[in-house]
C-alpha cells in the first residue's frame, strides 16, 4: 500500500514540473535588474504571487490527491476484504461442496428408506385390508350359525318343556298306577284271608284267588313291562344332559297303554262276584273292602328321583 501511495505522488510531481517556470524568470530577471530595477522587484512580487497561488494550487491539489489516496486506499482495503473474503469462501467451497454432497447422499438414503418404509406399509395395509374381510366373512357366517343355534336352543327348550310336561304326567300316572297297585295287593290280602265256603259237590269251583291271579296275572306282566320301559325313557332323557328325544308314536302307544291299564284297574276297587256258569248257586262274594278310600298321593312312598322332581 505505501508503494503505491509513493508512486502516485511521484507522477503527481512529475506532472507539475514542465509548467514551473521558476529558473527561466529568474535568469530573465538577473538581465533585466541592469536596467530597472524596480520592473524587476515588481516583476518578482508578481511572480511571488504567482508561486503562492501555485503553491495554493498545489496544496489544494495535495489534499484532494490526499484524499482521493484515502478514498482510494478504503476501496482497495474493502476490495481486499472482498477478494479475501471470497478466497476464503472460494477455499471452503470444496468443503461445502463435500458437505453438501454427505448431506445429499444421507437425504437420499432418507428417501429410499422412507419409501421402503411406505412399500412395507402399503403391503401390511393389503394384509390388513384381506384379513379384515376374511374377518367381516367368518363374522357373517358366525352371525349366521348363532342364528342357528338360537333357533335350535330355542327348539330344543320348547321340546324340553314339552318331554317335561310329559314326564309328569308320566309320573302322575305312575303314581295313580302305584296305587292301583297298592289297592289290588290290599284286595288280595283280604281275599286271602277270607274264607270261601264250599260248593255243591256236584260242581266244582276253583278259589276265588286262583282265578283273579289268572284274570290279572297279564294285566300285571303288561303293567311290569311298561314300568320297566319307562325308566328307560326317563335315563334316555336325563342322560349326559343332552334330552335324547323318543320318538312320538312311541310315547303315545306307551300312554295309551297306561290309559287303557288304568281303566282296566278301576273296577278292582268295585265288588267282584265270581263267575257261575250254574244257576243253581244262591251266593256271591262280595269284597269286604266296600268303604276303600283311594290313598292320596302324598302318602305314597315315591322312588327319590320322583320325589325331588315331584317337590
Amino acid at each position: 500500500m505505501t508503494e503505491t501511495n509513493h508512486r502516485s505522488i511521484d507522477n503527481f510531481l512529475e506532472s507539475l514540473e514542465p509548467t514551473s517556470p521558476v529558473v527561466e524568470i529568474f535568469d530573465v530577471d538577473i538581465e533585466s535588474t541592469k536596467t530597472d530595477w524596480f520592473a524587476v522587484a515588481q516583476s518578482l512580487r508578481q511572480q511571488n504571487q504567482n508561486l503562492n497561488k501555485t503553491i495554493v494550487q498545489l496544496e489544494q491539489s495535495l489534499c484532494d490527491a490526499q484524499q482521493n489516496l484515502q478514498i482510494q486506499t478504503r476501496r482497495v482495503r474493502s476490495a481486499q476484504m472482498l477478494i479475501n473474503q471470497q478466497t476464503e469462501e472460494l477455499n471452503q467451497t470444496p468443503e461445502k461442496i463435500a458437505q453438501l454432497k454427505s448431506e445429499l447422499e444421507s437425504n437420499q438414503q432418507t428417501i429410499q428408506q422412507q419409501q421402503n418404509v411406505i412399500n412395507h406399509l402399503s403391503a401390511q395395509l393389503e394384509k390388513t385390508q384381506e384379513q379384515l374381510a376374511y374377518l367381516e366373512r367368518e363374522c357373517a357366517l358366525l352371525q349366521e350359525e348363532k342364528t342357528g343355534k338360537t333357533h335350535q336352543l330355542l327348539t330344543a327348550e320348547k321340546h324340553m318343556q314339552e318331554l317335561q310336561s310329559r314326564l309328569l304326567r308320566q309320573q302322575r300316572y305312575t303314581l295313580q298306577y302305584k296305587s292301583a297297585l297298592e289297592k289290588i295287593s290290599e284286595n288280595e290280602t283280604n281275599l286271602s284271608t277270607k274264607v270261601i265256603p264250599l260248593l255243591p259237590k256236584n260242581s266244582s269251583i276253583q278259589p276265588w284267588t286262583n282265578v283273579k291271579n289268572e284274570l290279572e296275572t297279564p294285566k300285571q306282566e303288561s303293567m311290569n313291562a311298561w314300568i320297566e320301559r319307562a325308566p328307560d325313557e326317563q335315563n334316555a332323557i336325563t342322560s349326559d344332559g343332552n334330552y335324547a328325544i323318543v320318538e312320538s308314536n312311541q310315547r303315545h302307544s306307551l300312554e295309551d297303554e297306561l290309559l287303557v291299564e288304568l281303566e282296566d284297574n278301576e273296577p278292582v276297587s268295585k265288588p267282584q262276584k265270581i263267575p257261575n256258569n250254574s244257576k243253581n248257586l244262591s251266593f256271591s262274594i262280595i269284597s269286604s273292602n266296600s268303604n276303600w278310600k283311594k290313598p292320596s298321593s302324598k302318602s305314597v312312598d315315591l322312588p327319590t328321583f320322583l320325589r325331588e322332581q315331584s317337590s
